[in-house]
């Protein structure tokens, strides 16, 4: 009762729609042009949410997907990257200088990097201006804010550019109902143009077996076993487990592998 009230937020809706590209009388597909930079080096966790986003937009008949990357490197690799069907399009400029740009001026429009389209997706917190496409920012969290220095020297300006990116914005995605309340009180987003869209289990996790008791007994996990990796500074990557027992209800384990500082994630 004395808490504060919760602002409501809305949840994503799909409507499921035929896949015949082919259909008489369809209208025009919405273009929508999605930032694959995430798709380029070693794969994260934005870049297989950017790549099961592709797939699943490539699969709608209503929808042209295209796919850019702001980087000077990496059209050639982009291309081998994203799902097949997926157009990809864009010119080589270096993000340095795109990401000084864009902290300052809404300049260069995506249309003069990458053409027009309806909708433009940045599926990386940085929304990059537009002249007639409407703006798509995902905000994945605000861990930037509370820990600046995990943030290596290329993404200092990270927070200026995620709060003009959320200002342009037409809708501003998180992953979940937490983060939507976070970025409406944090960050000034109306709640009217935040979209919760939860994060899905890809397929293949539907055919994951239950650990043997050999690998059980090599990596030390009880059956009541319950890890979580993740990384709690840019020079390391941790791997707690949580372990319930009879006598001590919940017991933590961390296990530490070091990463250089300023590695790629």
């Amino acid at each position: 009762m004395g808490g504060p009230a919760r602002t409501p937020t809305r949840w994503l809706t799909v409507t499921p729609v035929s896949t015949d590209r082919h259909s008489q009388g369809a209208e025009r597909p919405l273009r929508v042009l999605v930032d694959g930079t995430p798709l380029l080096g070693q794969r994260s966790g934005i870049g297989r949410y950017t790549v099961a986003l592709l797939r699943e937009l490539a699969a709608r008949s209503d929808v042209d997907v295209t796919v850019t990357a702001f980087a000077a490197r990496g059209q050639v690799t982009l291309r081998g990257a994203v799902p097949g069907g997926v157009a990809v399009r864009g010119a080589p400029v270096p993000a340095r200088a795109l990401r000084a740009l864009w902290r300052c001026v809404n300049w260069p429009p995506t249309e003069l990097l990458a053409g027009d389209a309806d909708v433009l997706h940045a599926t990386n917190f940085v929304l990059p201006p537009s002249k007639r496409a409407r703006g798509v920012v995902t905000v994945h969290d605000l861990a930037f804010l509370d820990h600046p220095d995990f943030l290596s020297p290329p993404q200092r300006d990270l927070t200026d550019l995620v709060k003009r990116s959320v200002a342009r914005a037409a809708i501003v995605c998180t992953p979940s109902d937490a983060v939507a309340q976070q970025v409406a009180r944090r960050l000034g987003v109306p709640v009217d143009r935040i979209v919760v869209t939860p994060l899905g289990v890809d397929r293949s996790w539907l055919d994951a077996a239950p650990p043997t008791e050999a690998l059980r007994a090599r990596l030390a996990c009880h059956r009541s076993t319950c890890c979580s990796s993740g990384r709690h500074s840019r020079e390391r990557v941790s791997t707690c487990c949580l372990r319930r027992t009879d006598h001590n209800p919940i017991s933590r384990r961390w296990c530490s592998r070091g990463r250089q500082a300023g590695a790629r994630r």
